[in-house]
């Protein structure tokens, strides 16, 4: 069990880069929205349902299964170098930093 203790801001990154990793959906047909949080992917929606349970705090405690740490972990992987080719040095250190957390050895 993988535990992560964050704020919002890399919760949000820990998000983007699972959803950097979903095939595009940015042509939605008109008039179509966006999935409600009920039918959006299983490993987002855990993770936000356990930040959820924290609200009000400043840092949230995620606690991972391996199969969930492993799956974050390569998509922040992708991130970090995307955010490298892409010159965000910020972006690519705070990931940098998130993938440190990671202790999947």
């Amino acid at each position: 069990m993988t535990e992560l203790t964050l704020d919002i801001p890399q919760i949000r990154i820990l998000t983007d880069a699972l959803i950097a990793l979903k095939p595009e959906n940015s042509a939605l047909p008109s008039g179509e929205e966006r999935l409600p949080v009920e039918e959006m992917d299983p490993l987002i929606h855990r993770l936000l349902s356990q930040a959820e349970t924290q609200i009000g705090g400043t840092s949230f405690t995620l606690r991972l299964n391996p199969a969930d740490a492993e799956a974050i972990s390569e998509a922040l992987s992708v991130f970090l170098e995307v955010a490298a080719q892409g010159g965000d040095i910020f972006l690519a250190a705070e990931v940098d930093a998130l993938l440190g957390q990671f202790d999947l050895g």
